[in-house]
């Protein structure tokens, strides 16, 4: 009896320093793991920073309507270059020269691998474009009273953001600003506005105010413009 006793006591004791083991073990493996997961998590960060920088940037500097379905996987032979007059003939040529556009944009050959194989980072960088333009065109509306200083004949309440989209469409002096008389403002490529005082003449395309206004606009992202005409004049 007394040596079974024994023998069970021993059996106890390696049982414990077994226990003891794997709770050491466990205890290791388990700040390893969230060693890798922190590293995992800084990564994923660090990228997500990335695609948002590079997708608020690209909705203001190359082309706020963007998405997923208007780009190939990569650069392509044959389509119109950014900057080629024959992509400003229609819509469609001009939808067919994003795909070199963007990846000139992307420019660092990582960037342009990741975009093509990667479709995570292709989804949430146009998600971050979408999110782009919608930052854009609520800080424009809030602006364009300024932006569009000196059309008299467009009331300042038109761009307040609680005006309903039936005033803005049924206004006679806006469809002026976006449509040329007899041509659809959905087919044309350039309304009316691009030009200066609206008067259709290709070559002084966007040698207008407003876009430069706009443009300083989102850049600087102020609520009110003349904050930045402020900071301008004084520098």
């Amino acid at each position: 009896m007394q040596e079974q006793n024994q023998r069970l006591y021993q059996h106890n004791v390696k049982l414990r320093n077994r226990v003891a083991d794997l709770q050491v073990k466990s205890k290791s493996k388990g700040r390893s793991s969230k060693l890798v997961v922190s590293s995992s998590a800084r990564s994923r960060r660090s990228n997500d920073d990335q695609t948002v920088k590079l997708g608020k940037k690209y909705a203001i500097m190359v082309f706020p309507w963007a998405n997923a379905s208007h780009v190939s996987e990569g650069p392509t032979n044959g389509l119109p270059e950014p900057e080629d007059p024959t992509r400003f003939r229609s819509l469609d040529a001009f939808y067919e020269g994003l795909t070199n556009e963007l990846f000139g944009f992307l420019k660092d050959p990582a960037l342009c691998r990741l975009f093509a194989e990667n479709s995570v980072f292709k989804r949430d960088f146009f998600k971050q474009v979408k999110q782009g333009r919608t930052t854009a065109l609520h800080t424009v509306r809030e602006c364009a009273t300024i932006i569009f200083d000196g059309i008299d004949a467009l009331p300042a309440s038109i761009w307040h953001p609680k005006t309903s989209s039936d005033a803005r469409s049924e206004s006679p002096a806006l469809s002026a600003m976006l449509q040329f008389p007899g041509t659809s403002a959905v087919n044309a490529p350039f309304s009316p506005i691009f030009y200066p005082n609206r008067v259709k003449d290709n070559q002084k395309l966007f040698m207008n105010m407003h876009q430069v206004k706009v443009l300083s606009c989102l850049i600087h992202l102020l609520s009110d413009l003349s904050q930045y005409l402020i900071l301008f004049l004084t520098t």
